[in-house]
């Protein structure tokens, strides 16, 4: 097996691990609260803290990155997620959970930020889109096998046996990248410190910002739809919790299944259809989720949802890699740092901006909010040529 694709499947595995880890919680989260006596307002502390640790961890992982190298952070980064494994097993308060969420939210923002920066470079442009499609549809079967896998070992063996179970599946990962390199960016191997003022001129070129604003955009949909459509699903149909999950397994497992095809497709056709394509299609889907008249309806709506922001999403992620390069420097950390910090960022306002709207009007009157938002997007994708380029 060539050494790149060999590295490349131990880094779809530190993701996967990752995400696995990520799904474990959903569950679990009954035992917090009989064990914890932790209520509604303490368990939704808990979930945005790990989003709250990605925005705030992605930044100075990506300057790591790029300053010191990025097996070290990748490195790091598994090191703290076998540490938030265990703590989660030894959890014994809310405070101490809430910490493991944390660390847990650290390490994500290390593992995510460099392994798609040694992804990207480790392939040409004309593969990127198809590689790193790959890498997030991993990640998206880790989030579905989490909560099966907890299931059923909670139910087996009981609560701390799942968080062991995972440390150890943690630990093979981890020795592998201490015995095989990544392609290092040149200012690592020269010592050459890019710095923070670096990441805020990233930050100020337009063409960057819109990206942020359309991963902003995707994750934003996605979080929106955690608290409304279940509410919507219980009160409409009188769906049990137990249905309610299989419908989130049927939209991750959509946006999995796509994926790797709109990253194929964006290295065929070019970014901007792609891109376009998935929005039209998200605007006009996403009040169908509130108008769908039968549980069927919802189930097929909610797919094409998932399948359109996959289209938004996907082609974001080698587009960043284009613009570092034509920049002149190789400062794909930082790039992917942003990617992180800007999809946590969508995680933390789609809840309550949805929420926010839906209690002044409707699931529907949300659900049409998002959609005018997306049309602004693709408004400014239109004017602005040179901001997401055809290929």
């Amino acid at each position: 097996m060539p050494a790149n694709n060999l590295i490349f499947i131990l880094l779809c595995a530190s993701l996967f691990v990752e995400a696995l880890l990520y799904g474990l919680i959903v569950p679990i989260v009954p035992h917090y609260a009989r064990v914890l006596h932790a209520d509604s307002g303490q368990l939704g502390l808990i979930f945005a803290v790990y989003s709250l640790a990605l925005l705030l961890g992605s930044f100075p992982a990506g300057i790591a990155c790029d300053r010191f190298g990025r097996r070290p952070v990748l490195l790091t980064g598994l090191v703290v997620l076998v540490t938030s494994t265990l703590l989660f097993a030894w959890v014994d308060s809310v405070w101490l959970l809430v910490l493991s969420r944390i660390f847990q939210g650290a390490a994500g923002a290390a593992i995510w930020t460099a392994g798609l920066a040694a992804a990207a470079a480790m392939f040409p442009q004309e593969e990127r889109g198809r590689r790193l499609g790959l890498m997030m549809a991993v990640t998206g079967l880790g989030t579905i096998a989490g909560p099966v896998f907890s299931g059923m070992v909670y139910s087996a063996w009981g609560y701390r046996a799942t968080f062991y179970i995972t440390a150890l599946a943690i630990l093979p990962v981890v020795l592998a990248f201490l015995r095989f390199p990544l392609p290092e960016p040149e200012r690592a191997v020269k010592g050459a410190e890019p710095g923070f003022n670096a990441f805020l001129r990233t930050l100020g070129n337009p063409e960057m910002a819109l990206v942020m604003l359309l991963i902003i955009a995707c994750s934003f949909g996605f979080g929106m739809l955690e608290p409304l459509i279940p509410l919507h699903l219980s009160r409409e149909f009188n769906l049990d919790s137990r249905a309610i999950g299989f419908f989130f397994g049927a939209l991750s497992l959509s946006y999995s299944i796509v994926q790797p095809l709109w990253g194929y497709a964006s290295d065929r056709i070019g970014y901007r259809p792609v891109i376009l394509a998935g929005l039209a299609a998200t605007v006009l889907v996403a009040p169908a989720l509130a108008l769908a008249p039968g549980v069927s309806y919802v189930y097929v709506a909610g797919c094409m949802f998932s399948i359109a922001i996959c289209a938004m999403m996907t082609p974001c992620l080698p587009l960043l890699a284009e613009y570092s390069e034509n920049s002149g420097t190789e400062s794909y950390g930082r790039s992917f740092g942003m990617v992180n910090a800007a999809y946590s960022m969508g995680l933390l306002l789609g809840p309550a901006v949805g929420g926010l709207v839906a209690r002044q009007f409707s699931f529907l009157g949300a659900t049409a909010v998002y959609s005018v938002m997306l049309l602004l997007i693709g408004a400014r994708i239109i004017s602005l040529r040179s901001g997401v380029p055809a290929k």
